[in-house]
């Protein structure tokens, strides 16, 4: 079942705030079980924080969603709407030290934009954690990209792995707004499906995230297949974000979000 089958389904049996805050409310439930029974450990610790923003009944209200983004398994952490302040900045940098595993003998690789807010939150949300910061400052003239310059806040190139330079930059979650804008009609540019309300705007977003992470497979994530020594088979297992996070083993369903029981204690 793909997204657009799902909004049929709304369509059918209508009450569409109802569904929508139904089914964003059982993958909290299960996305909080998924991260509290088995946090995550990331592999490569490079992160993407960037923001899109989204006009909300007028084009003067300016919403702003802040995306944290991890780069070697493709998997879109959380996110935070707000304004572009220093207060949504630390929502969305606080879910992602409560979500992660993170130990004194791993180091942190964090990659961002020359937002200033991130350099301050960073530091006071990553004070006891052993970390290193990069920002990726691009200089454009008249709507073009001139320069691109890193500055390493904490840390130098050393810290960066010497075999995945490419990492020292924010493509991975470029391509990713790239794919967002394509999902969700709100952040599209010059169209008439602007968002009228937050909740809903909220709410999508959530349903996005399960659909990308859980469901579909990443053509960039795959795993050799041993056993298939013959020619004309198939040799590599495309992943999902999920599984190649080792959160799940195997690709989840829209039904798999609708049945899983849900244990409520009082």
């Amino acid at each position: 079942m793909t997204i657009k089958s799902l909004s049929w389904l709304f369509i059918v049996f209508g009450g569409v705030n109802t569904i929508f805050s139904d089914l964003v409310s059982r993958f909290l439930v299960v996305f909080t079980l998924l991260t509290w029974t088995k946090k995550f450990r990331f592999a490569v610790q490079f992160f993407g924080h960037t923001y899109h923003h989204s006009n909300c009944r007028a084009k003067s209200n300016k919403l702003w969603v802040f995306i944290g983004f991890e780069a070697s398994a493709k998997f879109w952490i959380n996110f935070e709407l707000g304004s572009r302040t220093q207060c949504t900045a630390y929502r969305l940098v606080k879910q992602i030290r409560d979500f992660g595993d993170f130990s004194q003998k791993r180091v942190l690789r964090l990659t961002t934009d020359k937002f200033a807010a991130y350099q301050r939150v960073i530091a006071e949300v990553f004070f006891d954690i052993p970390y290193r910061y990069l920002q990726i400052v691009k200089r454009r003239v008249k709507m073009k990209l001139a320069t691109v310059k890193k500055v390493f806040v904490k840390g130098t190139s050393r810290a960066f792995p010497k075999n995945a330079k490419k990492t020292q930059n924010t493509s991975y979650i470029e391509r990713f707004n790239l794919t967002l804008r394509q999902h969700v009609c709100y952040l599209q540019r010059k169209i008439l499906g602007y968002g009228k309300k937050r909740t809903n705007f909220n709410r999508i977003l959530w349903i996005n995230l399960y659909n990308y992470n859980y469901i579909q497979f990443h053509k960039g994530l795959r795993q050799k297949i041993d056993n298939n020594s013959d020619k004309f088979k198939k040799h590599y297992q495309h992943l999902t974000p999920a599984m190649a996070m080792a959160l799940t083993t195997g690709p989840r369903s829209w039904r798999f979000l609708f049945t899983v029981p849900i244990f409520v204690t009082h």
